[in-house]
């Protein structure tokens, strides 16, 4: 009953009430194909399969927000459901995985998170620009939901911009996590 996504390699279906968006769907199935254990080592460190359910629960609001979105407040409103999906991500990531450092950021500090995630993910003079990569991103997402979210001149392709940002760097972010939690 219902649409489905399918995947292949393993075949797995994706109702497209839970992912909307294929890219989505996409995301999610590599990562939880990263996450599917290879060795008994990796089953003894398994973690809960979906720890991300929050951030994909936001990111299907944006969907729904911006496509009602008609007026400069509700491309405002887009920039705010975005901000929101971007904090449940480092939310997340702090919940499922130990992430070294002294003294911990404030739980709602974006910034800083997104600084620590990708420094501990992506250690090391090999991840230089990778590392760049994601932190660039991530940070531009936010200052953009941030901008969007106090413009007085916003337009649905603004909100459509913060939105399609934000689904490619949570994607890729939530990617990141699981593979750093898996040790892949």
């Amino acid at each position: 009953d219902g649409r489905w996504w399918v995947i292949t390699n393993p075949t797995n279906l994706y109702s497209q009430t839970q992912f909307p968006n294929l890219d989505l769907a996409v995301t999610f199935h590599m990562g939880l194909c990263l996450r599917i254990p290879r060795t008994q080592e990796q089953r003894k460190t398994a973690h809960r399969v979906m720890p991300f359910d929050g951030v994909i629960a936001k990111m299907n609001e944006i969907s729904d927000a911006l496509s009602q979105a008609q007026t400069v407040a509700d491309f405002q409103a887009v920039g705010m459901r975005t901000r929101e999906a971007l904090l449940a991500f480092v939310g997340a990531a702090q919940d499922v995985a130990e992430w070294t450092t002294e003294t911990p950021p404030k739980r709602a500090d974006f910034r800083a998170w997104s600084e620590l995630i990708c420094n501990s993910a992506l250690s090391g003079g090999a991840h230089k620009e990778r590392r760049h990569l994601f932190k660039a991103l991530l940070l531009e997402a936010w200052v953009f939901a941030n901008w969007l979210t106090h413009s007085h001149s916003a337009t649905w392709h603004d909100a459509e911009a913060a939105q399609t940002t934000a689904e490619h760097i949570l994607g890729l972010g939530m990617s990141l996590v699981l593979r750093h939690i898996r040790d892949v």
